[in-house]
């Protein structure tokens, strides 16, 4: 962690992150673990093109910041989990 910098300055940037790519609300909610309310949230779902676009986002800005180059899909982060959670069974 960097000094002064706490866990919901990094929250709140990243929500203004996914705002700046125009990623819809209803993953911007997943991502931050909240619930849209009403209808919206019970007929809005999260797409693995929207998952994408938040990890695409995210490695742009990596690349911008002169950080070295690597390669995540979101089948990289899924296959992950299924190998992180194979493990605990």
């Amino acid at each position: 962690m960097v000094r002064g910098v706490h866990l919901p300055d990094m929250r709140h940037t990243h929500k203004t992150w996914m705002i700046e790519d125009n990623i819809p609300e209803v993953a911007q909610c997943d991502r931050l673990g909240h619930q849209l309310e009403g209808v919206r949230g019970v007929d809005s779902h999260t797409t693995p093109v929207m998952e994408q676009a938040i990890v695409d986002g995210l490695q742009r800005r990596w690349y911008a910041n002169g950080c070295p180059a690597f390669t995540l899909t979101v089948n990289t982060l899924a296959a992950k989990q299924t190998r992180r959670g194979a493990r605990h069974d």
